[in-house]
């Protein structure tokens, strides 16, 4: 890219404008049944083509890979666990657990002494 690259300045009265702008080689052709030039910017196309596959599409396809990928191994090893006892039973436990807690702690902080 560099290769095609040049630095291109403006100066007008009171500021200078510096930008940078593509200068790819043209190919002209000319056609003497119809008396037109075609231009044709090969190196250009190219150039475009490749970024928009290397930014645009080699991530979509990664990122595809990987969703297979990871669908695949969650349906072939995907193990439930065996449980002892129900979910709503442990739940019951700790929730009164908890307020076991909470009611010592009320008793111990307002407690005379």
């Amino acid at each position: 890219m560099l290769i095609f690259r040049k630095q291109n300045i403006r100066r007008w009265l009171d500021h200078v404008e510096i930008w940078c702008d593509d200068t790819w080689h043209n190919m002209t052709s000319f056609e003497f049944q119809t008396n037109l030039t075609s231009v044709y910017i090969a190196h250009r196309k190219l150039y475009y083509t490749a970024i928009s596959m290397i930014l645009f599409f080699v991530p979509v396809v990664v990122m595809a890979m990987a969703y297979v990928i990871i669908i695949i191994k969650l349906s072939y090893n995907y193990n439930v666990p065996k449980q002892k006892e129900s979910c709503t039973e442990a739940h019951n436990r700790k929730r009164l657990a908890i307020i076991n807690l909470e009611q010592l702690g009320l008793k111990v902080s307002f407690e005379e002494r």
